[in-house]
């Protein structure tokens, strides 16, 4: 015998159709709001239901929601939105967003794997599903070998480049990122001009490391000046990871290298002691005569990159 044959020999007549439920524990059916029984879980205002009415000659209709219609919200589900200041997220399960509110005692990060609870169509997440500790091996009887020492090449790329001028024209604009030294005054450009790379945090993660190499790549030179002769580049090593208000801190150099007319750019060696400073935010710089110019990051990705060779 079905539900509603029982419910009908025993209560009377029964009618299933279809209402909205309203303020819990009302309903909307017909047109009319009316108290419920609540045989399932809750269900938001608004949201459709299944509705059973018992009827009697002798009494009024008594109103069951049997339940909601639409399937349940997951159980599970992975956070991917948690905006600052907002009381909900959203939550993703099988490829379908859900808003959701969270507990006070959950806060919200994104890629959190989270457990929901529905009432009705609203979830709140309870908070993030935990994984259980991997037992930790037991201790070997006797003390492992020292691990072997590390070692490798870690290629460095300028994040800036550009050109002082001294205090009149300050970090040149007109120059852009182009890197230019010397006494520029014979062609119309400034009189004193001092040239840096930048690299800001990039040499960082071999904090500790020891730096048995140090490479770095001139690039090709600039039109302008004497450009059609030789002229030799001096290297400075500097203190500066980014550009400051004046001309950079320079410390150690110069190395002098000489470059020929049309020179497309390669690399030099530079003293391996300069890696300390390297990993701690410094830079390499140019400045002194002649007046020439090399080309910035822009036009050369790879202008002023820096290879430090390391052990630990």
């Amino acid at each position: 015998m079905s539900l509603v044959d029982m419910l009908g020999a025993s209560a009377g007549e029964f009618e299933v159709s279809g209402g909205f439920a309203d303020v819990y524990p009302n309903i909307r059916h017909r047109g009319l709001v009316q108290p419920a029984t609540w045989l399932c879980d809750y269900a938001a205002p608004g949201e459709s239901i299944i509705v059973g009415t018992i009827g009697k000659p002798d009494a009024p209709a008594q109103m069951l929601v049997l339940g909601r219609v639409g399937a349940p919200g997951p159980t599970e589900a992975t956070v991917t939105a948690a905006p600052g200041g907002s009381d909900t997220i959203t939550v993703t399960a099988a490829g379908v967003d859900y808003t959701a509110t969270f507990l006070t005692s959950y806060a919200p990060t994104v890629s959190d794997r989270v457990r929901l609870f529905w009432q009705g169509g609203s979830g709140t997440v309870l908070g993030k599903v935990g994984i259980t500790p991997t037992t930790a091996p037991a201790p070997p009887s006797t003390a492992p070998p020292p691990p072997a020492s590390s070692s490798g090449t870690l290629p460095v790329a300028a994040i800036d480049s550009a050109t002082y001028s001294g205090s009149l024209y300050g970090w040149n604009a007109y120059y852009g990122n182009s890197v230019y030294q010397g006494d520029g005054s014979t062609w119309g450009a400034p009189s004193a001009n001092s040239g840096a790379w930048f690299y800001g945090n990039g040499a960082g993660q071999l904090a500790g490391a020891t730096v048995t190499g140090v490479q770095f790549r001139i690039p090709a030179r600039r039109s302008g000046g004497a450009s059609g002769s030789a002229a030799t580049v001096h290297l400075w090593l500097h203190t500066n990871p980014s550009r400051p208000g004046g001309d950079v801190s320079r410390t150690t150099g110069p190395i002098d290298v000489s470059i020929p007319a049309g020179y497309g750019g390669g690399w030099v060696d530079l003293p391996a002691g300069w890696g300390a400073a390297l990993i701690t935010g410094g830079g390499i710089g140019i400045t002194g005569s002649p007046y020439m110019g090399l080309v910035g990051r822009d036009a050369d990705p790879a202008s002023g990159q820096i290879n430090l060779t390391w052990q630990r």
